[in-house]
C-alpha cells in the first residue's frame, strides 16, 4: 500500500492511459466490423 501512496498520481495516469488505449482499440474493431475505414483517434477532429 505504501507503494501506491508514493506513486499514486503516476499510477493513476498510467492506468488511465492504458484504459484509453484499450477503448480506442475496441472502437477500431467496431469500425472494422462494420466495414468503416476510420481511425478512432480522429473522431474529435471530425466531430
Amino acid at each position: 500500500m505504501e507503494f501506491f501512496n508514493k506513486v499514486g498520481k503516476m499510477a493513476l495516469g498510467n492506468r488511465l492511459r492504458l484504459m484509453t488505449t484499450m477503448i480506442t482499440d475496441d472502437g477500431a474493431k467496431i469500425y472494422e466490423l462494420h466495414g468503416i475505414d476510420f481511425i478512432p483517434k480522429w473522431f474529435p477532429v471530425f466531430y
